[in-house]
């Protein structure tokens, strides 16, 4: 579908997000190249693949988008990978997970992210009154093709919020890939 040109909402912010670049505050969160990680197998509500995870920030973040590559696959021959991007009113972290460091797209920005923290593999609590499900899809599990979201004009998180990425084959043995996030950040 080809981006909406007229539309006043997606036209600022299209404008927002450039105004985010060009000031320091686009960022992505990756994990280290060649060090892949570990696929759940299965839907579990308090262990999801990736958390990015809001406590009091002082500025409005923007989820622009995930890319998830498979570096092994997983499952059984007939499954597919699936993702679900849930958000929630409230910070899920509990405990645990490796913490990828957010880093500005701009080069020359000195300026650090306000996102608590980008996890992969964390235990999270259980979900809020203020849960939401955004987008689940399914793709094959085929090593090496990427696949993942991408909300355009973004999707708004709040100043104490969760973003829950669950990346997940249905049974058999566990799959494993690289991901990069990005998000931005505005007054």
């Amino acid at each position: 579908m080809p981006p909406n040109l007229t539309n006043p909402s997606a036209i600022a912010g299209r404008r927002d997000a450039y105004d985010a670049s060009v000031r320091g505050r686009r960022f992505i969160a990756t994990n280290i190249i060649n060090t892949p990680i570990v696929l759940p197998v299965g839907f579990v509500d308090t262990t999801p693949t990736l958390m990015l995870r809001l406590s009091a920030t002082t500025r409005k973040v923007t989820f622009r988008s995930i890319i998830f590559s498979l570096t092994t696959a997983g499952g059984t021959p007939a499954d597919h990978v699936r993702m679900i991007l849930v958000l929630d009113t409230t910070d899920r972290w509990s405990a645990g997970g490796t913490v990828h460091t957010a880093y500005s797209m701009n080069e020359e920005s000195p300026i650090l992210s306000v996102v608590t923290a980008f996890y992969s593999l964390p235990t999270a609590t259980a979900a809020g009154v203020g849960v939401r499900p955004e987008t689940h899809i399914a793709t094959a599990n085929t090593v090496g093709v990427p696949f993942g979201i991408n909300y355009g004009d973004g999707l708004i998180l709040g100043k104490t919020s969760s973003l829950l990425f669950y990346i997940f084959t249905m049974a058999g043995t566990a799959a494993q890939g690289l991901f990069t996030v990005e998000w931005d950040e505005m007054e």
